[in-house]
């Protein structure tokens, strides 16, 4: 067998071995929003205009300067192992706690359906 496959052979063997790190595919799904992506909160329709990465407080998060109908919010976001996601929703100065099952985002261009992540049913 030639050196070549045999490098081959091994590479994929080792990638096959590793113990990797899985995760849910709608996990960290609101760290991952670009300006231009719309999304719905609460039934409300708002489109990311800005995003702003920062590490103040020793926890990653991203900050989204938000448009909709009556103005402007801010969605601020980290990530929270529990669940995946959460954030906090400011708008006039009035902040509320929003969850990643709280967001519906729209898919990349040209897709015409939404990604949706219900939150779990209350008993």
């Amino acid at each position: 067998m030639s050196t070549f496959l045999k490098t081959v052979k091994e590479l994929a063997r080792s990638w096959y071995a590793v113990d990797r790190i899985r995760i849910p595919p709608a996990t960290g799904r609101l760290l991952q929003l670009n300006v231009g992506n719309s999304i719905l909160i609460r039934n409300e329709l708002y489109t990311v205009q800005e995003r702003k990465i920062s590490d103040d407080d020793g926890r990653g998060q991203v900050a989204f300067r938000l448009g909709y109908s009556e103005g402007e919010a801010i969605l601020t976001v980290w990530f929270n192992e529990d669940n995946g996601g959460e954030g906090r929703l400011t708008i006039n100065g009035e902040s509320s706690i929003v969850y990643d099952c709280d967001v519906v985002v729209r898919q990349l261009p040209g897709s015409m359906s939404f990604c949706d992540v219900r939150c779990p049913e209350s008993n």
